[in-house]
C-alpha cells in the first residue's frame, strides 16, 4: 500500500495462527504454550502475573521495563528446521524507545541471542515503531531457523525488558512455541521440485484433500516445506472475518478452489495489532524473489487501473528494512507504492523516500505495468533476471512491466515472512480470489523448468499461456510438448485436463478462462467442480488441450458435406467459423465430455424437421478427412456431446441437415460397425425386430452379429452363428433357433421377451420359445453389426445386409410384428403408424403400440452428420465412420414388396430385388408348409398368380393382376385398387373381417360367372361389384353398368340388351331386358316383382333376375366389372316381407354365417330359386323350377311354388356356401330390421367345391384345384368346417299327380331342441301348394326340422294336403348317419297303423283336403310308460331375476340328471355342471357373464339326453 509519513507507523508484524491447543498443521507441531491461567511454567524474574487487561483469559505476564524478564521452561527443538514463537504484547505506560526483546539458548551456559526486539514507538508518525500506542494488544511472532541457531534438547526462550522504570511495563500474553520440519518434496508444480520452498494450494488446502465450500480458511497448510498460512487467532470471536473457501461454481477458477478474500481496498487502513477484523493470511516464512507464482483474480475491482486503489496481494519484508518499514515488499495492485506512478501490477522491495526522489535510481525498489488494465485469472510471476540483479514480472508468461525504479536498491528476498491480503502495514485490502502460490529459492531456467510450470498452472486454471492466438508449446513434467503452437492458427482460449503425476494435476474437466471462450471438456462428465468429477485417468501424463482459431461462432458459409455409398447419400452440416483444434497425448484419455450454451449456437441456421446440432471431428483442419459428426444433446442451457478423441483432431460446431434416402447398411464381414453409446439396454419385457440378410462368414469365421450391447462377458447380443442359426443370449444365457437362414437372402428377424419366456421368430412364425431370465443394463456400447469391446477391440462383424432395426422395451404381439414386418413406421401423435397401411385401416393391429415404447429405430433411410437417425424419441443416433466406415446401399428387403415387371407371381424377376427375398406369399423356411399371409404387396405391373395368395396388405397401383387357375387373393386389412384384378375362371378376391378396401380406389375388378344358356330360365343374381369411382365404396349399381358378355373371358365386352322375349347369340350376346327383374322389401305376391330392365339402379345386396342368351356352350359365362363391395353392407327388410337379396361380394359367401349374423331379422332361413332344365317357356303358369332352401341344420330340394306348373324336377340340394353373383329369398320374422353383410361371412370355396352351392344352373364346371405340393399353383379352397356327422332323415312326399317335397329331418344334437329353433327349423317359403307335406311345430309349417338328440320316443307331427283325392305315397329319400337298422315309420292316426318305409315307400288314398293330425313321423310301434320317458316330467326354466337355470325332477323311476350344458344358438358350449349329487326335485346352477340372446340347455341323465330352449334377457 502506498504510504505517507502522516499515516505510517512501522511495525515488524506477522499474520498469526489460531493458538488453540495443538490446533497446527502438517509437519508443524506445538511444543510448548502458556496463557498463565495456572501456576506458569515460566520463571519470572521482577515480573508478575496478574489477572487484569489479560489478552486471553485472565491472567498475563507482566514484566516492568527494568530488565525484568520470563523465561520458559526447557523445550526440546531438536529435529526441527524452524521455531516460531508467538505471542501477544501491548505496552503498558511504556516510553518510546523502551523495548521487551524475545530471545533464545540452546542450553542453560549459553549466552541470549536476541530473537525478535520489540520497540514502543509514538503515534505521532515521527517515531513509528513496533507498539505505538499504550491500549492495544499486537500479534507478534518471533522465527529462529536451524540454519543460523542450534536447536538442542534443552532450548529456552525468555522476553526481556531494557532499563527503565517499574512504572512502565509490557503485557505479554497467550505464548505459543511451534516448531516446524521441512515437508520431504517429492512432487512439485509441473514437476519441478528443485529449490521448491512455498506450494500452497486451494485444491489441498489442508494439504491432504479439497476443502468445505463456504468454511472459514485458518490454515492454508503448505505442500512446498512447510511454510503454512494462517489466521492471526482462529479463538478471538471478535475476528469474524476470515479468508473463505469457496468450491463452487459461481467462485472456482476452472472448475478448481479458491481461498477467497471479502476485504475491500479502499477500507485498508495501517494496523499495527495485526488484530483488525480482515481477510488475512500469514506466514513466517517461505517468500522467495527468486521464482513466485500466484494465480489470482482481483474481484474488488473486477477491473484493475493506475486509479484504483492500492491493493496488497502476496507481500513480505525486504531484509535491507526495518520491520516497521513504511512501504511494501512484494506484489500488489493498484497504487500499490509511492516509487510508481500510474502502476497496475507492481512488484517492490524495501521502502522508499518520502517524499519520493525524482531521481529514480534513488528510491526503494519497484518494477511495475504502468497504464492500462489488469484483469481475469493471471498467473502472475515475478523472478530474479538471469544475473540475479533485479526482478521481472510476467503475467500468464507474458513480460508485462514497462517501468522500473531504485534498481540501486534492489536486493534478493530470501526466506521471509509474508502475507496474504494484506502488507507489513496496511491491513486487508485485497478483494478476490487465489489458487494457488508458489515460491522457489532459485530462479528457474527457461530451457527445462519455467515452461513445466507455467504449463501445470495454465491446464489447471485454463490460462492461455502467451499472447492469445500466439501462445507458446505447453509440456508435462517431463518436458514432452502436449500443445504445440505449430502449425499456428489454433493458438487462442488454450484449455487443457490431464493427469500428471509429478505435478499432482489431475485436471479433470476445464474451460479457457478467456472471454471468448466457448467449450468446456470434462472427463466421462462435466460436474460442478473438477473434484466432483470422479471420473479417473488411465495411466500417468495423459492430457488432452485444445485451442481456437479464434474466429467468431457464425456460420462460415461452408457446409461440410459427407457421402456413404456405394449407393451415395451425401450430408451436409453448416459449421461456425470458429474451430478448434485437440491434442491427445501420452496415451488414450477416455470419452470427454463436450459442452457449450445454446445461445452460442445462435448464429448458425434455425432447426427445423429433424434437423440437429452437432460437433464435426475431422482429422484435417480443412475437414476434408476423418470427418464424423457428434450429436449435441439439451442440457439444461447447454449443449452437450460424448467423444473420445484420439491424436490430433479438429472440431467445429454446426447444424447438420437430415437426408432421407430408402437404404440399408452392408456390414463388409471384416470391421464395420454403427457404433452408438451406452444406450438401450434391455432390462424386464422387451422385443427387437430387424432385416438380416446375411452373405457368408466373416474374416474371423466367427458370430455374425446383429446387435450387441457386450463387453465380452456380460451384457447382450443377437447374432447368426457360423451355423446361420440365430441366437440371442445375455448374462450366459442364450436361445438357438431350430431353423438356419440361407445366405443371401432378406429374412426378419425377431426377438420377444416377456414374463421369463424368450421367442424367436423368422418372417412372423414362431421358430423357438425358451425360458430365461430377464437381463440387466450394462454400461457397454450399443452397436450394431458387431460387437464393440472397445475402441481397440470390435469382434463378431456381421457381414451382409442389415435394416430396420427396432427396439420396444414392451412385448410386442404377433398380430403387431406381422402388421408392421413388411412396412416402416412412423408416429402420428403418441402412436405408432405405418408408412404404407394408412393410420385409418380399420383393422390397425398396432393400435396399442405407443411410439414412447419404441426404445430404439433405426430405419436405415435417414442420414445426418456421419450417422444414422435413431427415429425413435431418443435420438441415439449411429456412427457410420468408426471404427471403420460403413457401407450404404439402396433398401432391398421388402418395405414393402414391390413389383418390377410383367410376369408370373412366383418369378423373381416380377419383384424388385426378388432374387435377394423369399417372395410374397411364400412358404415359411421355420416349417415349409406355413405361409406367409401377412405381406404387403405393391404392383405396378401385369401379373399372373395362378395360385392362393393372403396378403396383410395389396396396393394395386396400375395395369392387372390376374388371378388365374381358380385361385384366390386374400387382403387381411387393406386394398388400395387403382388398377385392376381380373378373377378368371372360379378365382375370388377375399377381404376378411374388418379389412379395408380404400374408397379412394379408382379400380376395378372382373369377375367371371356363369349363368343358365336358357334364354326362358331365369338366374338369380346379385352384383359382387358396384359402380367406379374414386370417393366412395360400396355404390349402386345398373345391370347394364357392371355386367359384361364373357363369352370371350380374354375380353369381355359390353352386353347387346333387346327388346321383345328371347336373348340370342352373337357378338356380343343378345339379352332380353324385359326379365331384369327387382323383389325389395316386400310381401309374398307375384305382383309385387319390379321390372327395372338393365339401367334400374339397384342397391348392394340386391338381387335380380334375367334370362340366358341361348348359346351352345353349356353354359353362358358373363364378366362382373366395377369397384368390389366389401365390408358391411345394410338392407332393411320390414316384419314378414321378403328380399331378394344376394351374395354382394366376389368370394363365396357363409350361408350359416348370414343366418347367425341376422338372427334378429329373418326367418333363420334363405331360399334358392331353380329353373329346371326341362322349362322351354316364358309362360308362367308352364314354368317348370322352384324354391329350395338352406339352414343351419341343411338343405332341401326345390319345390315348385304355386302358380306354375309344378312339372319338372330337380334333386340339388342348397349347400353352405353360396358362389359369387348368386341372388336368394330371405323372408323377415315378424319384426324385421336391418340386413347384415360383412366380411366375417366370406370364405374362398369355389363352386365346384362339395360344399359350395351350385350356381342354379344346367351344368357346372370342372375340377382344376391343383395339389398343394406345388404352392405357387396351389388353389385350395378355404379349410371349412369338417363335413358334420349329424344324423339326418330326408323324408320324401309324392303327390297323385307327380309333384314332389322333401323334408328334412336333422338331429343336431346339443345345437337344437325339440321346440322352435332359429337357423334350424326352415319354414316353408311357399306355403300355398295344393299338394305338399310339411313339418308341423306348434303353428309352424316347416321343410327343415332341427332337433336335438336322436330320441326314439318322439314323434313328429306331419301336415298333408291334395287337392283331390287320390294315392300319395311317403318313402326315405336318402339318410345321412343315420342308423340303417332304426326302423322310420309313417303313423296313420285313422288306422293306428305303423308304416316302416325303410326300404319300401308306404302308398294309400287320401281324400282331397289339409290333414294336420292323421300322420306323424315314428320310431316306435308303441309309446313307452310315462314313468320311463315322458320327459315332461323334467322342467328346465332360466330364472331372469336370479341367473340361475332351474331343473325339477319329478320322475320317480330311477331317473337321475348328471350333468346340465348351456349352448349358445351356434352351439359354443358355454358351461358345465356335474348334477348328480343333487337334490333332483330342484337343481339351480348359476349363469355367469352371458350375453342377451336364445340358449339351449341339455340335460344328461342316465336313462338319456333332453333340451330345452331358453332366453336369456
Amino acid at each position: 500500500m502506498k504510504a505517507t509519513m502522516t499515516t505510517l507507523v512501522k511495525h515488524l508484524l506477522i499474520v498469526g495462527l489460531s493458538f488453540l491447543p495443538n490446533f497446527l498443521s502438517g509437519q508443524t507441531t506445538q511444543l510448548q504454550q502458556e496463557n498463565f491461567e495456572s501456576a506458569s511454567t515460566w520463571t519470572a524474574s521482577g515480573a508478575t502475573f496478574t489477572t487484569t487487561n489479560a489478552y486471553n483469559g485472565t491472567y498475563k505476564a507482566v514484566i516492568p521495563v527494568n530488565g525484568s524478564s520470563i523465561t520458559s521452561p526447557v523445550i526440546n527443538t531438536t529435529g526441527y528446521n524452524k521455531i516460531d514463537v508467538r505471542f501477544f504484547v501491548k505496552s503498558n505506560n511504556a516510553n518510546a524507545g523502551d523495548k521487551i526483546t524475545l530471545q533464545y539458548r540452546d542450553n542453560s551456559l549459553a549466552s541470549w541471542s536476541d530473537v525478535r526486539v520489540v520497540e514502543k514507538g509514538t503515534p505521532s508518525g515521527i517515531s513509528y515503531r513496533d507498539i505505538n500506542d499504550n491500549t492495544n494488544y499486537h500479534a507478534l511472532v518471533g522465527t529462529i531457523f536451524s540454519t543460523s541457531s542450534t536447536f538442542a534438547a534443552t532450548s529456552q526462550f525468555r522476553f526481556v525488558t531494557t532499563s527503565g522504570s517499574s512504572s512502565r511495563q509490557f503485557y505479554i500474553d497467550y505464548i505459543t512455541v511451534s516448531g516446524t520440519k521441512d515437508n520431504t518434496i517429492a512432487t512439485g508444480p509441473g514437476g519441478i521440485t528443485s529449490n521448491l520452498e512455498m506450494w500452497l494450494r486451494a485444491d489441498l488446502v489442508d494439504g491432504v484433500t479439497i476443502g468445505t465450500d463456504g468454511a472459514n480458511v485458518n490454515i492454508w497448510t503448505d505442500k512446498g516445506k512447510g511454510h503454512d498460512a494462517k489466521v492471526i487467532d482462529a479463538t478471538n470471536a471478535a475476528l469474524t472475518v476470515k479468508p473463505v473457501y469457496r468450491n463452487n461454481a459461481s467462485k472456482n477458477i476452472n472448475f478448481n478452489p479458491v481461498v477467497e478474500f471479502g476485504n475491500t481496498p479502499s477500507a485498508s487502513a495501517s494496523n499495527y495489532t495485526y488484530l483488525s477484523n480482515k481477510a488475512e493470511l500469514q506466514g513466517t516464512s517461505g517468500f522467495y524473489s527468486n521464482d513466485l507464482f500466484i494465480v489470482v483474480i482481483n474481484d474488488n475491482p473486477a477491473s484493475l487501473v493506475s486509479t484504483s486503489s492500492s491493493v496488497d496481494l502476496f507481500c513480505s519484508q525486504s531484509p535491507a528494512s526495518t520491520t516497521y518499514a513504511k512501504d511494501g515488499t512484494g506484489i500488489g495492485f493498484g497504487q500499490y507504492s509511492i516509487r510508481l506512478d500510474n502502476e497496475v501490477v507492481s512488484y517492490c522491495i524495501g521502502t522508499t523516500p518520502d517524499p519520493v526522489d525524482p531521481d529514480v535510481n534513488t528510491r526503494g525498489y519497484g518494477l511495475a505495468q504502468v497504464n492500462g488494465t489488469f484483469s481475469g485469472v493471471n498467473i502472475i510471476n515475478s523472478r530474479h533476471n538471469s544475473t540475479n540483479t533485479k526482478q521481472e514480472l510476467h503475467s500468464n508468461a507474458l513480460s508485462i512491466s514497462n517501468t522500473e525504479v531504485g534498481t540501486p536498491a534492489w536486493v534478493a528476498v530470501q526466506n521471509k515472512r509474508f502475507w496474504l491480503g494484506r502488507s507489513q502495514l496496511f491491513d486487508g485490502s485485497f478483494g478476490g480470489r487465489i489458487a494457488e502460490v508458489i515460491s522457489y529459492s532459485a530462479r528457474k531456467n527457461d530451457a527445462t523448468e519455467r515452461n513445466r510450470i507455467e504449463s501445470y498452472l495454465a491446464i489447471k486454471y485454463g490460462i492461455t499461456l502467451g499472447t492469445n492466438g500466439t501462445s507458446q508449446n505447453y509440456v508435462n513434467s517431463a518436458g514432452t510438448t502436449i500443445w504445440n503452437i505449430a502449425p499456428t492458427g489454433f493458438n487462442y482460449d488454450i484449455a487443457g485436463i490431464g493427469r500428471d503425476d509429478a505435478a499432482q494435476l489431475n485436471q479433470k474437466q476445464s474451460k479457457s478462462i478467456n472471454s471468448g471462450a466457448v467449450i468446456t471438456m470434462g472427463l466421462g462428465d462435466i460436474f460442478t467442480t473438477n473434484a466432483a468429477n470422479t471420473n479417473t485417468f488411465g495411466a500417468d501424463r495423459r492430457c488432452l488441450v485444445w485451442g481456437s482459431n479464434g474466429l467468431a461462432m457464425t456460420n462460415s458459409g461452408s457446409p461440410v458435406t459427407v457421402s456413404f455409398g456405394p449407393s451415395t447419400v451425401t450430408t451436409s452440416t453448416d459449421v461456425t467459423n470458429k474451430k478448434w483444434k485437440v491434442v491427445e497425448t501420452g496415451g488414450d484419455v477416455a470419452t470427454v465430455k463436450v459442452s457449450l450454451a445454446t445461445t452460442d449456437l445462435a448464429s448458425l441456421p434455425a432447426l427445423s424437421g429433424n434437423d440437429a446440432y452437432v460437433m464435426i471431428v475431422a482429422s484435417d483442419a480443412a475437414f476434408t478427412t476423418g470427418v464424423e459428426t457428434v450429436f449435441l444433446n439439451t442440457n439444461g442451457a447447454n449443449q452437450e456431446c460424448f467423444y473420445d478423441f484420439d491424436g490430433t483432431k479438429y472440431i467445429a460446431f454446426g447444424v447438420a441437415h437430415e437426408v432421407i434416402a430408402s437404404r440399408h447398411i452392408t456390414i463388409d464381414g471384416v470391421d464395420d460397425a454403427v457404433k452408438v453409446s451406452n444406450a438401450n439396454d434391455l432390462t424386464g419385457a422387451f422385443s427387437i425386430m430387424v432385416w438380416a440378410r446375411p452373405t457368408g462368414a466373416n474374416t474371423a469365421l466367427s458370430d455374425k452379429t446383429i446387435v450387441s450391447k457386450h463387453n465380452g462377458t456380460t451384457g447382450y447380443r443377437l447374432v447368426i452363428q457360423n451355423d446361420n442359426k440365430i441366437r440371442m443370449e445375455w448374462n450366459g444365457n442364450s436361445l438357438v433357433s431350430n431353423t438356419t437362414l440361407p445366405n443371401n437372402e432378406w429374412h426378419n428377424i425377431a426377438a420377444i421377451y416377456n414374463s421369463g419366456t424368450l421367442s424367436l421368430y423368422i418372417d412372423g412364425v414362431l421358430d423357438k420359445s425358451g425360458s430365461i431370465t430377464a437381463p440387466t443394463a450394462t454400461t457397454s456400447i450399443f452397436t450394431i453389426g458387431a460387437e464393440y469391446r472397445s475402441k481397440s477391440s470390435t469382434v463378431n462383424v456381421f457381414k451382409g445386409d442389415i435394416d430396420e432395426l427396432r427396439f420396444w422395451n414392451r412385448a410386442i404381439t404377433l398380430a403387431e410384428l406381422r402388421f408392421i414386418m413388411n412396412q416402416e413406421i412412423n408416429n402420428s401423435g403418441a402412436n405408432t403408424i405405418g408408412k404404407i397401411m394408412p393410420s385409418t385401416v380399420t383393422k390397425n393391429d398396432i393400435s396399442a403400440l405407443t411410439w414412447a415404447s419404441l426404445t430404439a429405430y433405426y430405419s436405415m433411410n435417414t442420414y445426418i452428420g456421419t450417422h444414422i437417425n435413431d427415429d425413435s424419441v431418443n435420438n441415439n443416433r449411429g456412427s457410420l465412420v468408426t471404427p471403420d466406415k460403413t457401407g450404404v446401399n439402396t433398401q432391398t428387403a421388402p418395405m414393402p414388396y414391390d413389383s418390377a415387371a410383367n410376369g408370373l407371381w412366383s418369378d423373381t424377376a416380377t419383384w424388385t430385388n426378388g432374387t435377394t427375398f423369399a417372395l410374397p406369399s411364400a412358404l415359411s423356411i421355420i416349417d415349409n408348409s406355413t405361409t406367409i399371409d401377412w405381406n404387403i404387396v405393391r404392383t405396378s405391373h401385369t401379373i399372373t398368380s395362378n395360385g392362393n395368395k393372403t396378403l396383410l396388405g395389396f396396393f394395386v397401383n396400375a395395369n392387372t393382376v390376374n388371378a388365374a387357375n381358380d385361385s384366390k387373393i386374400e387382403v387381411s386389412h387393406f386394398l388400395r385398387l387403382n388398377g385392376k384384378i381380373d378373377l378368371q375362371g372360379k378365382s375370388q378376391l377375399v377381404q376378411t373381417y374388418n379389412s379395408d378396401l380404400d374408397p379412394t380406389s379408382s379400380g376395378s375388378i372382373e369377375r367371371d360367372q356363369q349363368g343358365q344358356k336358357s334364354i326362358y330360365n331365369y338366374n338369380y343374381w346379385s352384383s359382387p361389384v358396384g359402380a367406379i369411382n374414386s370417393t366412395t365404396n360400396n355404390n349402386n349399381y345398373t345391370v347394364n353398368g357392371v355386367l359384361r358378355d364373357g363369352t370371350n373371358t380374354a375380353t369381355p365386352v359390353a352386353i347387346n340388351w333387346v327388346n321383345g322375349m328371347d336373348g340370342s347369340t352373337g357378338t356380343p350376346i343378345n339379352l332380353a331386358r324385359r326379365w331384369i327383374y327387382k323383389f325389395q322389401n316386400l310381401s309374398d305376391l307375384y305382383a309385387n316383382w319390379t321390372q327395372i330392365f338393365e339401367t334400374g339402379i339397384l342397391a348392394p345386396s340386391n338381387g335380380f333376375t334375367m334370362k340366358g342368351s341361348g348359346t351352345a356352350t353349356a353354359t353362358q359365362n358373363y364378366v362382373f366389372v366395377g369397384k368390389p363391395y366389401n365390408g358391411r353392407i345394410n338392407g332393411t327388410v320390414s316384419p314378414n316381407n321378403i328380399n331378394l337379396s344376394g351374395n354382394p361380394y366376389a368370394s363365396a359367401l357363409d350361408a350359416q354365417q348370414f343366418i347367425t349374423d341376422n338372427a334378429a331379422v329373418i326367418n333363420g332361413s334363405i331360399y334358392f330359386w331353380e329353373h329346371y332344365p326341362t322349362n322351354n317357356t316364358h309362360v308362367l303358369l308352364q314354368y317348370q323350377g322352384g324354391y329350395a332352401t338352406r339352414n343351419f341344420s341343411g338343405g332341401t330340394p326345390p319345390v315348385a311354388p304355386f302358380g306354375i306348373s309344378g312339372l319338372g324336377s330337380s334333386a340339388r340340394v342348397p349347400n353352405r356356401y353360396i358362389p359369387v353373383g348368386q341372388g336368394f329369398f330371405i323372408q323377415a320374422n315378424a319384426t324385421g330390421g336391418t340386413i347384415v353383410f360383412d366380411n366375417n361371412q366370406r370364405t374362398f370355396v369355389k363352386e365346384d367345391a362339395p360344399t359350395s352351392n351350385i350356381m342354379f344352373k344346367n351344368a357346372s364346371g370342372a375340377n382344376t384345384q391343383m395339389s398343394a405340393s406345388d404352392h405357387f399353383n396351389d388353389n385350395t379352397n378355404d379349410s371349412t368346417t369338417a363335413e358334420d356327422t349329424f344324423a339326418r332323415i330326408r323324408l320324401g312326399f309324392t303327390s297323385h299327380n307327380g309333384n314332389h317335397r322333401q323334408l328334412l329331418l336333422a338331429f343336431m344334437e346339443e345345437h337344437a331342441t325339440d321346440g322352435w329353433d332359429y337357423g334350424y327349423d326352415g319354414i316353408v317359403l311357399d306355403d300355398d301348394l295344393v299338394q305338399d307335406m310339411l313339418f308341423l311345430l306348434d303353428d309352424k309349417k316347416l321343410v327343415i326340422q332341427g332337433v336335438g338328440y336322436f330320441n326314439a320316443s318322439a314323434i313328429y307331427p306331419l301336415l298333408v294336403r291334395t287337392d283331390v283325392a287320390g294315392e300319395v305315397k311317403f318313402m326315405i329319400d336318402e339318410l345321412e348317419n343315420f342308423n340303417p337298422n332304426q326302423p322310420i315309420y309313417i303313423y296313420d292316426n285313422v288306422t293306428n297303423g305303423y308304416h316302416d318305409i325303410r326300404n319300401a315307400p308306404f302308398a294309400l288314398e287320401i281324400p282331397a283336403g289339409e290333414n294336420t293330425s292323421r300322420f306323424s313321423l315314428r320310431f316306435e310301434k308303441q309309446k313307452l310308460a310315462v314313468t320311463e320317458f315322458d320327459w315332461s316330467a323334467v322342467k328346465m326354466t332360466y330364472l331372469q331375476g336370479n341367473n340361475q337355470i332351474k331343473i325339477n325332477n319329478e320322475l320317480t323311476d330311477g331317473t337321475r340328471i348328471e350333468k346340465v350344458m348351456l349352448y349358445n344358438i351356434t352351439g359354443q358350449l358355454l358351461g358345465t355342471w356335474k348334477t348328480d349329487n343333487m337334490d333332483q326335485q330342484e337343481i339351480l346352477l348359476p349363469v355367469r357373464n352371458v350375453s342377451t340372446g336364445t340358449y339351449i340347455i341339455k340335460a344328461d341323465t342316465n336313462k338319456g339326453s333332453l333340451s330345452q330352449k331358453t332366453i336369456i334377457r
